[in-house]
């Protein structure tokens, strides 16, 4: 049915509301996960500290959107020892997305606090930002293990005259490139003057000098532009990069500041010009014209697109240039040869040089290799500890996600490195010496030693190495022929010592035996197997051929060393060889034969007469075998049988020759046969030895669980537990490990894919369960999986495979490429030794492939890196949590059982949906889900109330919808479960996609536990399809998927609520912006046939498509409860609907929905709306909010008004910096019980996490509705306007703060204390003062409103302060009505009384002199002396009592303070503030009042103010509830940075705690003020 009623349209009172930009943000910016878009590496910081051993060796930083993060490595150990900090840069409305980062040349002296820093340029769209690095805060978080705030960003005053401060600085276009360097120090300051080049992208660069400057006592830099050089050609500029002002020593000359400039145009071309040459430098400070224009030096044509990056290196004597036609080009200046790129210097002298007329750039070479744009390149040195490449190579990164080195002699491509899960690698830069860095789409930054990688990552090997090349790189040897004596096919029987259960074990004797024939040594070697033996790190490589020999070849020396024939004595035909496998002790090797049996040879000795042979004849064909531990060993035949065998062998050197094999013993028979499943050879393995669990995987993918319990003496076979069939599709599983919580597996195999597996006890069976199945990039398959576990790194998981023919070793928990090598072809035999290792180097291997020939003898290639150059490199090799490489289509989040954390799941274009974890500002990678077929356009989460495992639902794509199981563990971990997906029964004729999905959990109508959850998605060929999913249970835990409707329009959004027990209200928003509404069913067991097959209500809520929805249950003027529906379309309106529910004539029917009215906020955003999210509190107050694709977040309150419906108000905004925003998402994130957030993620091309404080929102509202208002301040309050506390006062305040002090030391006390009053009448009180006026006297708080007739004594408002500086006098509302209980600074008063103590004089001969003085002046001293205040406006000395003339003394209670009069006045206003108090209090209990304590900055160290606000409160508390129940109320706000917790044994429910500066959360709190004061008047 269509719904009917009045449509009311609400135009924007602001315009576009959602561009009103507060003076304080009520949203604050937690934590960006996205696209890295700025690095830089400093190895050099901090050279200034006389200890470098306590500063780090190298500084990261890493630019994702507006903020920036720091790690910080080194030191004598030469590990990280300060994590990561991470810090938003800019704040500003327009935003600013960091897009390079430039240390400051020089030394800085911080004149805020006397220390030397390290000072950064950040700069990003039009704006720059000041930064320092401090180490001494760096060397105690090392010594302490403590977090401290090393960063600070410095204030800069505005260009005009109008003493405006601010943190960034804006010109005119975006910026390019920056230079600064720090200038000698003037005289009045020991900061020096910074002087700054700004290269923009109009072609142009702006010289300006920053001077350190303090004014009202406030530090900052005030900007003076010097120059704005423009160059002669007007264009578009895509790169611009400085060169120049980089000395090769600290002292810095004012003359000797040249500065050359290289531009990379749209134009396909490079521009060379001199910003400042000689001359310019010479008369930089001198009065000239603020434009100069500069004709182009050198124009450099090649190019055949965009050109996107142009740096100038050694010296400049290249030039480096990528563009849009996948060139690297290298540009070379005349009569130079080979240039050392390490230098880092840019000197005057090198400027000068390239702006010499005769000098000139030539193309050197163009390098192709890349298969898309290449986006930015670095100069990087080749002189390492392994190569000694003294010209040095370029680095370069693109669009098709590599890293690529080039020589810088010819540009012959040395290594292709890939690490990054996305297209797009933004950043590269170098520094200069062994370590390049990288920033990707994908959200990190990788660290990369460049050395390691030529050799691990190489393309070319012609390096040449300057150690041994054993010990590094790649090289092929030839496998030494050699003839040995073989027996032939037909054996005579050997001598049997012992059989037993058809297990032959045989001891062959020594001499002469017939029908031997000599193999034919031409042939070469038929190797069949090989293995690494030997202890870390001297491995060995050892072989075994079908002629019967052993070799051996030692990777340090390369010599191949002969260890006989594992044949020469066994009467079998080693032709039938086919594994082998090395004891634990690495001196006997193991060889199996295809027809079962098994021969045990020494590696070590040369006489062959006692070796050992096994077999069981029942089971021929062994595959392979592995050796479980010393004593016991697995063989693993055809047809899915495992035979343990258990050997008896006991010596101290384990060798055949001088110990004992008794008795070999068959522990176990597996099949892995179940079912009828045809099963394979069996090929990895995993044993938990402390289950006595065996894990098999086979060659058909299968995956099976033994039990090994015991022992099978009857030899019967045993049956695998459970089996996965196809765990690997129909491919080699070849690996397996534990998995990391120890309740199963993780395999890996050739299909590609990384599979987990856990056992579960399922009604009194064991179940081998699949968990979860995921691809690793850039391999087709996996023959190698580690869990390792480092220092730094953590827990992670490396893996190793093919990528066509090239062997490449992944790190998958950090998407990191440590090894590529090229094996020629896939199916070689390929062995690999590994170590893992901290740092840059992460680690050591060898490698060999076996090459074989039939056309000559086999070869061996040989690869390795070992780790042994002791060298400092940095521990961590990625920084920052992976996100998504493509945009982000939808988010959903999960408030865990752990309160303080929050899990974020996130789909996108890329197909992948990955799962982060919120807690705090720190935010990690949880898991990575499978891939979908298509994009994943719609995600949500599900859970049961109290439960610790959710739902979660993933679709988009083919219409296909998968759904997860996460489970939290108790140590606050996660474990995901793959439960199955659906799709339609029908496929459709045309490809669609799941464009929105919802999840509830069900109600269980009987005493069945089994948790439920129902699961409503959209289609974008209008069908809406519903089904219902069960967390555990067998492969019916999924039911089929029902499409409930079908639409000519595509569904765009959704939402669901529970309404009841019973009913489940659903609401849908289609491309044509219908809202359909529809109720269903909402108990567990879903009868499908009963669900209704039309929606009970359509009404048009947008004039275009609606992008989202979002509902709440509301109560209006009536009982029941209604349906608040929120939407938001492509029209850039909000609508805003009520609903009924109405039921018909049989209560068990669904109910009807009436819609009774609809609002609709048009331009309530300046593009379309792509979020909305209502949050409904404990106080049944509703938000919204609302995200847009003009990257703006606006908080909106909401609510129904008896007569006049529903009201949306505009409450706030804040820029969002994700850009391409497509949804958002909103739970609650909680500090502690009394600090709550509303937790606000929107998603684009990253994820941007904003946080709105609940208190701030709860004390709005108890302020709105309070009719007395206590205000209670401490000398936070007061700090808020730039004065100083008792914890910042100067030593001498304590002293002077005695009336002793004005006796001994007339002249200091009053120059003091005068001091102290024209300071505070000099200073302006915040603004917070003024909202406190507006929201008394300005009528903003409705309720609190003075009638004409009342009293003083009545007022609905006072002030009870401990501040000094008279402030709240200033405002002729509060003059009355304020209790200061240490009086004011401002006035002075007469001193006579100060010598009396209870009418006794005070002891002591100063005070004995004072009362004498006193006594002569006793005539003058009159009436008007004892109350008469007179102020004082200047610092002076001399203020005496107008009346006798004696020393004047502040207004203040003084330490040690008797003098009566002082007494007399603080009591005065003490007594009107307790008679107001007292009669305020009975207003309240018995005539249903509301009273709210506004505390405001007071401490702990004098806790006077504190005490009084928690005693009113509990005395009202008190009373309220002594009385009958009734309307009255009081509320306790305070408002504190620091110690804002409420520690109220009662009543503390109504207490609200802010841990913020008061002037900034009077701010806030204002803003939901305003806006319910807005809809108050409209409502008028």
């Amino acid at each position: 049915m269509k719904g009917k009623c009045d449509n009311k349209n609400i135009e924007s009172p602001h315009g576009c509301q959602n561009y009103f930009r507060p003076e304080e943000s009520l949203l604050n910016k937690e934590a960006y996960i996205g696209p890295v878009t700025s690095v830089s590496i400093d190895s050099t910081p901090f050279q200034y500290l006389n200890t470098k051993n306590d500063a780090p060796r190298q500084v990261a930083l890493v630019g994702r959107g507006p903020w920036v993060e720091i790690y910080c490595f080194g030191g004598d150990d030469g590990v990280n020892f300060e994590s990561i900090s991470n810090h938003l840069v800019f704040e500003c409305q327009e935003g600013g997305t960091i897009h390079g980062m430039t240390k400051c040349v020089g030394i800085f002296r911080d004149d805020a606090d006397g220390r030397h820093k390290d000072l950064w340029l950040l700069h990003g769209g039009r704006y720059m930002a000041f930064v320092t690095l401090d180490p001494e805060s760096l060397a105690s978080a090392r010594e302490t293990g403590e977090q401290r705030n090393c960063f600070q960003k410095l204030p800069i005053r505005g260009m005009c005259d109008d003493n405006s401060i601010s943190y960034d600085f804006k010109v005119g276009d975006w910026i390019w490139d920056t230079r600064a360097i720090a200038l000698n120090p003037r005289k009045d300051t020991s900061s020096p003057d910074i002087l700054v080049a700004l290269g923009l992208a109009n072609n142009s660069v702006h010289v300006i000098n920053f001077s350190p400057t303090v004014i009202n006592g406030r530090w900052s830099l005030t900007p003076k532009i010097l120059r704005k050089v423009v160059c002669e050609v007007r264009c578009i500029t895509y790169c611009l990069s400085l060169f120049g002002w980089i000395p090769n020593s600290s002292v810095v000359n004012q003359e000797e500041l040249d500065l050359m400039v290289a531009v990379g145009t749209v134009s396909n071309e490079i521009l060379v010009w001199d910003v400042l040459n000689e001359y310019d430098t010479s008369n930089l400070y001198k009065e000239s014209s603020p434009i100069v224009k500069k004709r182009v030096l050198h124009r450099l044509i090649g190019h055949e697109g965009v050109i996107h990056s142009v740096n100038i290196g050694a010296s400049g004597k290249y030039i480096v240039s990528t563009s849009d036609d996948r060139t690297v080009r290298l540009w070379v200046q005349n009569f130079v040869g080979v240039a050392d790129v390490r230098t880092s210097s840019e000197t005057h002298l090198d400027v000068r040089r390239m702006a010499r007329h005769k000098t000139d750039f030539a193309l050197l070479w163009s390098a192709y290799g890349h298969q898309a744009r290449i986006w930015d390149s670095a100069f990087v040195s080749l002189t390492n500890d392994y190569f000694d490449e003294a010209s040095g190579g370029v680095v370069s990164t693109g669009e098709d996600s590599t890293i690529r080195i080039w020589r810088i002699s010819d540009g012959q491509q040395l290594a292709t490195i890939k690490g990054h899960n996305c297209k797009s690698i933004w950043k590269v830069v170098s520094d200069r010496k062994d370590t390049i860095m990288t920033g990707g789409n994908d959200g990190t930054a990788k660290l990369w030693d460049v050395d390691y990688h030529l050799i691990c990552n190489a393309s070319y090997h012609d390096l040449q190495s300057k150690t041994n090349t054993a010990f590094c790189g790649m090289r092929t040897e030839n496998i030494p022929n050699d003839t040995f004596e073989v027996t032939p096919n037909i054996v005579s029987h050997p001598t049997k010592f012992e059989k037993k259960n058809d297990i032959d074990m045989v001891a062959l004797e020594g001499g002469n035996h017939n029908n031997v024939k000599q193999y034919d040594s031409r042939r070469g070697h038929d190797i069949f197997g090989f293995e690494f033996y030997g202890r870390s790190p001297d491995k060995k490589l050892i072989m075994a051929s079908r002629s019967g020999s052993l070799l051996s070849v030692d990777f340090a020396t390369s010599k191949w060393m002969k260890h006989g024939s594992w044949s020469k004595s066994v009467t079998i035909d080693p032709t039938n060889a086919t594994c082998i496998a090395t004891h634990p002790c690495n001196n006997v090797i193991a060889v199996g034969t295809s027809k079962g049996e098994v021969v045990l040879s020494s590696i070590s000795g040369t006489d062959r007469s006692h070796e050992v042979i096994f077999t069981s004849h029942e089971y021929p064909g062994i595959r392979s075998l592995h050796w479980l531990d010393m004593y016991d060993m697995l063989a693993f035949h055809v047809n899915g049988i495992i035979l343990w065998w258990n050997l008896e062998i006991f010596s101290s050197e384990m060798d055949l020759e001088s110990c004992t094999v008794r008795k070999p013993s068959l522990r176990f028979i597996l099949s892995m046969k179940r079912d009828g499943l045809k099963v394979g050879s069996p090929t990895a393995y995993y044993y938990d030895n402390k289950m006595k669990l065996l894990y098999v995987g086979d060659s058909r993918g299968h995956i099976a669980a033994f039990d090994c319990k015991g022992d099978n003496n009857d030899r019967t076979v045993r049956r695998c537990l459970d089996i996965v069939p196809f765990a690997h599709k129909k491919e080699h599983v070849t690996d397996i490990i534990a998995s990391a919580n120890g309740k199963g597996i993780i395999s890996v195999g050739n299909d590609g894919f990384i599979h987990e597996a856990h056992l579960e006890c399922r009604f009194e069976e064991i179940k081998l369960v699949s968990v979860l199945r995921r691809p690793v990039s850039y391999l087709s398959g996996i023959n190698f999986i580690w869990r390792q576990y480092t220092k730094l790194n953590g827990e992670k998981i490396v893996v190793g495979g093919y990528n066509g023919n090239r062997f490449i070793l992944w790190d998958v928990s950090l998407g990191y490429q440590l090894l590529s090598v090229d094996t020629g072809l896939r199916n070689r035999q390929l062995k690999l030794w590994i170590q893992f290792h901290d740092g840059l180097r992460p680690a050591s291997h060898r490698l060999a492939i076996l090459v074989s020939d039939k056309n000559g003898p086999e070869k061996l290639t040989l690869h390795s890196h070992m780790h042994y150059i002791n060298r400092t490199s940095p521990s961590l090799y990625s920084l920052g949590v992976p996100c998504h490489g493509e945009t982000i289509l939808d988010v959903a989040v999960l408030q865990c059982e752990a309160r303080n954390k929050l899990l974020l799941a996130s789909g996108s274009n890329d197909c992948r949906v990955k799962i982060h974890c919120l807690e705090g500002r720190r935010y990690y990678l949880v898991k990575e889900l499978p891939p979908h077929e298509s994009c994943v356009r719609a995600l949500y989460f599900s859970k049961h109330a109290g439960s610790k495992s959710s739902l979660l639902v993933t679709t988009g794509g083919k219409m296909q919808i998968s759904f997860y199981r996460i489970d939290e563990q108790n140590n606050e971990s996660f474990d995901v479960t793959f439960l199955g997906k659906s799709v339609p029964f029908k496929k459709p004729e045309v490809d669609q996609r799941m464009n929105a999905v919802r999840a509830l959990p069900l109600e269980n109508n009987t005493n069945c536990h089994t948790k439920s959850h129902i699961i409503l998605s959209g289609a974008s060929d209008g069908g809406l399809h519903i089904t219902e999913v069960m967390e555990h249970g067998d492969s019916k835990r999924l039911k089929a998927l029902i499409k409930l409707s079908q639409d000519q329009r595509p569904i765009l959004a959704m939402d669901m609520k529970r309404y009841s027990r019973r009913i489940i209200v659903a609401v849908v928003g289609n491309t044509a912006g219908e809202v359909a509404v529809w109720t269903i069913p909402g108990l567990a067991n879903i009868n499908f046939t009963s669900l209704p097959d039309s929606p009970k209500c359509v009404y048009r809520g947008n004039k275009l498509g609606t992008n989202s929805i979002s509902i709440a249950f509301t109560r209006g003027c009536g009982t029941s409860p209604m349906i608040a529906v929120a939407t938001g379309g492509d029209d850039q309106s909000i609508s805003c609907s009520i609903l009924r529910l109405t039921y018909g004539d049989f209560s068990c029917q669904l109910p009807n929905v009436a819609l009774e009215r609809i609002i609709n906020v048009y331009e309530s955003c300046a593009s379309a709306i792509k979020g909305v999210y209502f949050v409904q509190d404990v106080y049944a107050q509703i938000r919204l909010y609302a995200v847009g694709y003009d990257q703006r977040l606006s908080l909106w309150s909401f609510e129904v008004e008896p007569q006049y419906g529903p009201a949306l108000n505009f409450v706030s905004s804040s820029l969002v910096h994700t850009k391409d925003i497509n949804g958002m998402a909103c739970a609650t994130k909680y500090r502690w019980d009394d600090d709550q957030s509303d937790c606000i993620i929107a998603a684009g091309e990253g994820l941007e996490v904003l946080s709105f404080p609940i208190n701030i929102w709860n004390a709005a509202q108890s302020l709105m509705r309070c009719n007395y208002l206590l205000i209670t301040c401490g000398a936070g309050f007061s700090a808020d306007s730039g004065l100083s506390t008792y914890e910042t006062m100067p030593r001498t305040y304590k002293q002077l703060c005695n009336p002793l002090r004005l006796v001994e030391r007339q002249s200091d006390f009053q120059m003091f204390w005068s001091r102290f009053a024209q300071n505070y009448r000099e200073t302006i009180p915040h603004k917070g003062y003024n909202i406190l006026e507006q929201w008394c006297s300005g009528g903003h708080l409705v309720n609190l409103q003075r009638k004409e007739d009342e009293s003083v004594k009545l007022s609905p408002w006072w002030i009870y302060s401990s501040n000094v500086d008279g402030h709240f006098n200033r405002f002729q509302c509060f003059a009355q009505t304020i209790c200061e209980i240490h009086g004011c600074a401002t006035d002075f008063r007469c001193s006579f009384a100060m010598g009396y103590s209870s009418n006794e004089k005070r002891l002591g001969s100063s005070w004995d002199n004072w009362n004498e003085q006193v006594e002569k002046q006793k005539n003058f001293i009159q009436k008007d002396c004892a109350n008469a205040l007179f102020p004082v406006y200047v610092e002076q000395c001399g203020i005496n009592c107008k009346n006798c003339s004696l020393p004047a003394r502040p207004n203040v209670l003084l330490f040690h303070d008797t003098d009566q009069n002082m007494m007399n006045h603080i009591n005065e206003n003490r007594q009107k503030y307790q008679h107001w108090e007292g009669m305020m209090e009975d207003e309240v209990v018995h005539n249903n009042k509301h009273l709210v304590i506004l505390e405001l900055g007071a401490g702990l160290n004098i806790p006077a103010v504190r005490t009084e606000s928690e005693e009113v409160f509990r005395d009202t508390w008190h009373r309220i509830n002594d009385e009958l129940p009734n309307g009255s109320s009081v509320t306790l706000i305070r408002i504190n940075p620091k110690d804002a917790q409420c520690d109220q044994h009662v009543g503390s429910e109504n207490c609200i705690s802010i841990f913020d500066k008061a002037e900034s959360t009077l701010l806030k709190i204002n803003q939901i003020v305003m806006s319910i004061s807005r809809r108050n008047k409209r409502y008028e």
